[in-house]
């Protein structure tokens, strides 16, 4: 027996503390902050976003192999796989663990 299951969000909230920050610029060394970044708008302290970004994705497969021999003797094995990539969890405002 197999099975596989799927499922996939669009347009789900995706909160951002600080949409106000410097981003990271891509050197040899990989992605950097540059300490003399300027902010998009220096007159905020942070700016709250909340956004329809969020799309989370879920993949399972799931397997199962069962022999019946002689006498009542059964062999049975299972096998799940799952990959979940979640985009989209926060707390209503703000972060929690802040």
């Amino acid at each position: 027996m197999a099975a596989y299951v799927g499922s996939r969000g669009i347009h789900q909230p995706f909160r951002v503390d600080d949409a106000d920050m410097a981003l990271p610029t891509p050197t040899s060394a990989g992605y950097l902050w540059d300490p003399n970044a300027i902010r998009i708008n220096d007159h905020y302290g942070s700016i709250r976003e909340c956004s329809t970004k969020g799309g989370p994705t879920l993949t399972r497969l799931s397997s199962q192999l069962a022999k019946r021999m002689s006498h009542g003797f059964q062999v049975q094995g299972t096998y799940t796989w799952g990959k979940n990539i979640d985009t989209s969890s926060a707390t209503v405002a703000g972060d929690a663990f802040r």
